[in-house]
């Protein structure tokens, strides 16, 4: 017993020490450069966020709370300062998550537009001119009511295509009498080239004769492609809308 009492004896003073380190954790001391680095890891995020250019609104909260954290770093305030940053960071990334989203459904929409302008006929230019305004808008990343703006345009495609009574989707070609005197009868081609020209010749077509209208291809403002079908051969290619006698719609 006294040889037990010994031994604890002799260990107490190590044991206290082990009970002060066990009790007492040691303190993270927050530097500058981890502010610096959060900060920066914030602004990187709502700088993706600017340059999809969203309205103000949907950076109000970032530009708060990023105000706070270097009004909290300039004071010394590091621990605050890096909570605040981060807070700024995350509502920065969900406002472009968001944004991002509205964006996409945009482009989906003018996409959706396009297809059923290609397909739609009579041709109606009024829609197709608004159709190359609105993708003006967004290839300008003037994003701002563009997925309402296409839902209209959709609608509107829509009572196009209810109002038209036109049975015969025939198109008279229909070529300048230079182009004739040069090529001949119009050709029709297999392809077109992401260029916009012309690619493996199949057919030709004499003036006055009328092709069935299959679809349309809107290349850019200014370029409308039809594929059509030959009904003397049964192929199907692309003419240029310069050589058809389009019936569209106009008003």
């Amino acid at each position: 017993m006294r040889k037990k009492n010994l031994i604890l004896k002799r260990l107490g003073p190590a044991l206290a020490a082990g009970m002060i380190l066990i009790g007492c954790e040691p303190k993270l001391t927050v530097v500058p450069a981890e502010v610096d680095t959060e900060i920066a890891r914030a602004q990187s995020i709502n700088d993706e966020l600017v340059s999809l250019n969203p309205p103000e609104t949907m950076t109000y909260h970032y530009r708060n709370l990023m105000s706070q954290a270097e009004a909290a770093r300039a004071k010394g305030d590091f621990p605050k300062a890096i909570d605040l940053a981060r807070q700024a960071a995350d509502q920065a990334a969900k406002s472009l998550q968001v944004w991002k989203d509205q964006i996409a459904q945009a482009r989906q929409k003018l996409a959706q537009a396009k297809d059923q302008l290609e397909n739609l006929y009579p041709v109606n230019y009024p829609l197709i001119k608004r159709y190359w305004a609105d993708e003006a808008l967004f290839r300008q990343k003037a994003y701002q009511g563009l997925a309402s703006e296409a839902d209209q345009l959709l609608k509107q495609i829509e009572q196009a295509r209810n109002m038209s009574i036109i049975s015969d989707r025939t198109i008279m070609v229909n070529a300048p009498q230079e182009y004739i005197k040069r090529w001949g009868d119009v050709r029709v081609y297999a392809e077109i080239t992401p260029e916009g020209k012309f690619k493996n010749p199949i057919d030709t077509v004499p003036n006055g004769v009328r092709v069935k209208f299959v679809r349309a291809l809107l290349f850019s403002p200014e370029q409308v492609f039809y594929f059509v079908e030959v009904p003397t051969s049964g192929k199907q290619g692309w003419i240029s809308e310069k050589y058809l006698n389009v019936g569209a719609v106009n008003y």
